[in-house]
């Protein structure tokens, strides 16, 4: 298995999800896995990046708006 990072290319409306973090064997079932499991993803155009993960970073930062 391996991790992907998902997110979206198009711009995504108010309170939309637009990154997410999936463990998946490829990048097709990453990205499948993606619209399945979030309905913001459903029809968007995905960037779909294999995480390395033999090196230290950060993945993933989230804020909340108000």
């Amino acid at each position: 298995m391996n991790i992907y990072k998902v997110e979206r290319v198009d711009s995504p409306g108010y309170s939309e999800a637009y990154e997410m973090v999936v463990v998946a064997c490829d990048k097709r079932f990453a990205e499948l896995l993606a619209r399945l499991r979030s309905r913001d993803f459903k029809k968007a155009k995905l960037s779909v990046t294999e995480i390395d993960l033999t090196q230290e970073g950060v993945v993933f930062v989230s804020y909340i708006s108000d």
